[in-house]
């Protein structure tokens, strides 16, 4: 008998394998051990990456003939059904949504479907099934080092807490709402993103709305007639050129030089909480690449094109080989700076000019001859600061999500165990 893996606290719960509650459990296959083509149209075909950290996703899905579907009849899948992923990222798990046609799934995926619906509600065992202690179980329990993968024997065998039905059906509401507002927030989120890169596009060829009537036919496309193109090095501050850093940090020195390398540059900001410290005697060897507040950094080797500005507290900080320093002259605003180099027209730049197969990069000198668009002092302040206000937006959205997140872990944390009983009625 399998463990529970969660602590259960009521002693009016029961426990279950999932075997007991299923009518038969069993896992997918790929067509073409039949022979049999996919399709354009036709039966929709589930990867496992279709099963995804936040529930069911159509992304990855294929398609595959009327007869592969009839001779895949073991791995037919229809709404209400519970998927696990057996293979890979082991674990996951997801409904199949009651709104489609029935559908297959590969052999990566275990199907459960629930039969005994009077004493499970399948969207009460998609939420214990989604527990963090789930998780770390069937990581446990995996075989396999390069592809780590389960059994359907150990799925058969895994053990869930069993409360009354009702109680199920009022747990599972109350965190299907939650997961509800999840989604909206991540929505918007997504949304916002799509709107910025739009706006990034209009606003860095065409200007504020209204401000231009006349344009000029550059070697970047289009852009307003009052504006320049110039290369990234006639922005940069006189005696701090563009350079890249330290090419040996080492291996860390207690009390030492912050070194901000390409994995601590995410979604624009600086992530300090993990910085490798250099020690000063190496630190004095690349003073040239010592940084101060507001300059700006990018990315030019393994991932190219990673954009960042130095807060305060790093300043006299330093970086690595993988990164290049920008010091923008103080007649250009270095938020402007930072927003061009984050835009489609400057990233294709870099990545033209990318090269490389086991490590890719950009030379210092492709960085100072890429072509930006240039308004008036005054207008690169207005864009910048209507992409510090979308910015702005951006970080409340996510800072409403990762409380909703924190809710959701909380309350599952006490009401699939029992510890807070739910009120029916």
């Amino acid at each position: 008998m399998s463990e529970i893996p969660i602590r259960v606290r009521p002693a009016d719960w029961r426990s279950s394998r999932l075997a007991d509650l299923s009518d038969f459990i069993t896992k997918g296959s790929t067509p073409t051990t039949y022979g049999f083509g996919w399709a354009e149209q036709g039966i929709l075909f589930l990867r496992s990456e279709c099963v995804g950290e936040a529930g069911f996703q159509m992304d990855g899905t294929q398609h595959i003939s009327p007869e592969a579907h009839a001779a895949l009849g073991r791995s037919t899948i229809r709404g209400g059904d519970l998927l696990v992923t057996i293979t890979g990222n082991v674990g996951r798990v997801c409904i199949f949504p009651n709104g489609l046609a029935e559908a297959n799934i590969n052999q990566h995926i275990a199907r459960v479907r629930i039969a005994a619906l009077d004493r499970a509600d399948p969207r009460y065992l998609l939420q214990v099934l989604s527990m963090p202690e789930y998780r770390r179980y069937f990581g446990r329990i995996v075989t396999g080092l390069a592809y780590p993968q389960i059994s359907l024997a150990q799925v058969r065998e895994t053990q869930v807490p069993l409360p009354p039905l009702p109680e199920q059906r009022k747990i599972a509401a109350i965190l299907s709402s939650v997961d509800h507002a999840i989604e909206a927030s991540q929505t918007v989120i997504d949304q916002l993103q799509i709107a910025k890169k739009a706006m990034m596009a209009e606003l860095l060829t065409k200007g504020l709305p209204g401000r231009h009537k006349k344009f000029k036919e550059t070697e970047i496309g289009e852009v307003p007639a009052e504006w320049e193109v110039v290369p990234l090095d006639a922005w940069i501050e006189p005696g701090r050129p563009i350079c890249y850093g330290i090419l040996m940090p080492g291996q860390g020195h207690p009390g030492g030089v912050p070194v901000i390398k390409v994995k601590n540059i995410k979604n624009g900001v600086i992530d300090s909480s993990d910085l490798l410290l250099t020690s000063p005697e190496i630190d004095g060897q690349y003073a040239r690449s010592r940084l101060r507040p507001m300059d700006v950094l990018l990315t030019i080797r393994g991932t190219t094109g990673r954009v960042a500005r130095v807060p305060a507290e790093l300043a006299n900080a330093n970086i690595t080989q993988d990164t290049a320093r920008l010091s923008i002259r103080t007649e250009i605003s270095t938020n402007y700076a930072f927003y061009c180099l984050q835009s489609e027209l400057s990233q294709r730049q870099i990545q033209d000019h990318t090269r490389g197969q086991a490590v890719k990069g950009i030379n210092i000198g492709d960085v100072r001859q890429l072509r930006l668009p240039l308004p008036g002092q005054e207008e690169q302040g207005e864009i910048a600061a209507f992409f510090e206000a979308m910015v702005s937006c951006d970080e409340q959205n996510r800072l409403e999500l990762e409380t909703l997140r924190s809710t959701k872990s909380a309350l599952m944390s006490v009401l699939l165990t029992g510890e807070v009983r739910v009120k029916l009625g």
